[in-house]
């Protein structure tokens, strides 16, 4: 089966117009190129990186918007995290992921989230993602975000 005839089927369409196909095309290929600049953990290399033993817990980390899941449409819609949540060497949520998202997460979820994070901000001048590296300019990130969450027509 064709990747475009899996991402339909995890999206449960029973049936699709010409329209619906072609937006969802769109979408798909929005997530391509995420993935292409960003990989997904699964929830068990999550709780390995956050020494979780219960996925309970993990499960109450997203609950309080701490961290937040997408779909993964190559995993049979299984939960993926988007990778750039995470402090590698510390084995940790980035606290900033953790800021943005008490600001962020009422307005976006799934992947529309995390295309958000990735979009490019003028006053930041780069994506909320590339911001994130930045510690030096957290505090205009956060400014961002809120500014960007009041005037969103979305």
């Amino acid at each position: 089966m064709s990747d475009l005839k899996n991402f339909f089927k995890s999206l449960n369409l029973a049936s699709s117009t010409p329209s619906t196909k072609k937006q969802s095309y769109i979408y798909k290929r929005e997530i391509d190129k995420f993935l292409e600049r960003y990989f997904l953990l699964s929830v068990i290399e999550v709780m390995e990186l956050l020494k979780i033993k219960d996925p309970i817990e993990l499960k109450a980390i997203v609950a309080d918007n701490k961290l937040f899941t997408v779909s993964n449409i190559y995993s049979k819609g299984q939960l993926g995290f988007p990778s750039f949540q995470f402090d590698f060497t510390d084995k940790s949520v980035r606290t900033i992921n953790i800021k943005i998202l008490k600001l962020a997460s009422s307005s976006y979820e799934n992947w529309d989230l995390a295309f958000w994070f990735n979009s490019f901000n003028n006053n930041l001048e780069c994506s909320y993602i590339e911001a994130m590296n930045q510690p030096e300019i957290y505090e205009e990130l956060l400014h961002a975000v809120e500014s960007n969450l009041k005037t969103d027509i979305f």
